[in-house]
């Protein structure tokens, strides 16, 4: 006898079919004998009371025995057979409905359910009562502490509603307002502490707006198969962080200062950096800008930013090898033998402190 088991998966997008509402959820072994070729999923739909456009839902085949493989070639790979099963809807009436309407009914009510769910998931202590029955003082002492950020984050929609698009620009919002709220937090402390804003930057900064990258890159590779999520999602962030969170606002800064230079000429000539001015030349002890860029512009001092971005290449080049050499010596990025584990781990964290302290060092010695 061989076989495999079988379950039910609800759809994605605004076309998605749920248990429960259009269908119900199944699952099984199929059991084949010997000649044994074809064999039935039997799945109950629900009757829909109305009208609404094509929605699917899946099946997956997993887990052979008995000598069977799942072909490789298939959507799902040898791990898995997917199967798209798709609920047509009534042309006649859907032709009528969606010319004024595109959106899921059921995905809508799902969704609101959802967007009250996490909201009570952000009061509770362990995100239930009954988990908060359960816990310890530790625990009330962290949720009292987060809650504000958990009942602020806990207002962004969830991704059913209009197909996503909504909760991708609201969190797009919330991850700025933090993250500016971050930066100016740190320069805050960093002008306390007397610490110049490239320390400050590199440390208190870049550790409070990556943190939350380096958490979901963790959850990438705990629950996929592969480590192409979390190391895409570690280049990708730091991708977007220089092209457009750098790109984006210079951008808008050099047209400010194009439209508005001949009434903020003064203020241009006279702002300050490491103890010098935009507009005194360098003989007086100035940048030295006014006399090569007498139109004025929006100007960035790199400071110690060659020497930084240096460094950071010559680690990140070095992290990269390692990833190189694991995946040709344990066939793969993350994971493996156990010793080899912790001193990956230990060659991470000595190439992110050999960063920090040469910048420091740098920065120290220039100012």
């Amino acid at each position: 006898v061989v076989g495999c088991q079988y379950t039910t998966k609800d759809g994605s997008g605004n076309r998605a079919a749920f248990a429960g509402t259009d269908y119900e959820p199944t699952e099984g072994k199929l059991e084949f004998a010997h000649e044994e070729m074809e064999k039935e999923i039997l799945i109950k739909l629900v009757p829909a009371e109305k009208h609404e456009k094509n929605e699917f839902f899946y099946v997956e085949l997993t887990d052979a025995f008995g000598g069977a493989t799942l072909d490789k070639n298939t959507d799902g790979g040898d791990q898995k057979c997917i199967c798209e099963v798709v609920l047509d809807a009534n042309p006649s009436a859907l032709a009528s409905q969606q010319s004024m309407f595109n959106f899921n009914y059921d995905s809508q009510w799902i969704a609101a359910a959802t967007y009250g769910e996490q909201i009570a998931m952000a009061i509770f202590v362990n995100g239930s009562y009954e988990a908060q029955k359960e816990a310890g003082p530790a625990d009330y002492v962290f949720h009292l502490i987060t809650l504000p950020w958990k009942l602020f984050f806990a207002t962004i929609p969830p991704p059913e509603f209009m197909g996503g698009w909504l909760c991708f620009c609201v969190s797009l919002m919330y991850i700025g307002v933090v993250t500016a709220a971050v930066g100016d937090i740190a320069a805050a402390l960093g002008c306390v502490l007397g610490i110049e804003d490239e320390i400050t930057a590199i440390t208190l900064v870049a550790l409070g707006t990556s943190l939350p990258d380096t958490f979901a890159s963790k959850t990438a590779a705990q629950q996929d198969p592969y480590a192409d999520n979390s190391i895409g999602n570690i280049t990708g962030s730091n991708s977007v962080n220089v092209f457009l969170g750098l790109g984006l606002p210079w951008t808008i800064g050099s047209i400010y200062w194009l439209v508005n230079f001949e009434a903020e000429e003064d203020n241009w000539r006279a702002r300050p950096f490491k103890g010098k001015t935009y507009g005194a030349s360098t003989a007086d002890g100035g940048m030295g800008y006014a006399d090569t860029y007498p139109s004025g512009g929006f100007m960035v001092p790199a400071g110690n930013l060659g020497a930084s971005v240096g460094i950071f290449t010559a680690c990140a080049v070095t992290c990269l090898s390692i990833l190189h050499l694991r995946r040709r010596l344990f066939g793969g990025e993350l994971g493996g033998p156990e010793r080899p584990k912790y001193l990956t781990v230990l060659c991470f964290v000595g190439l992110w402190a050999t960063y920090i302290l040469c910048s420091i060092i740098i920065t120290a010695g220039s100012s």
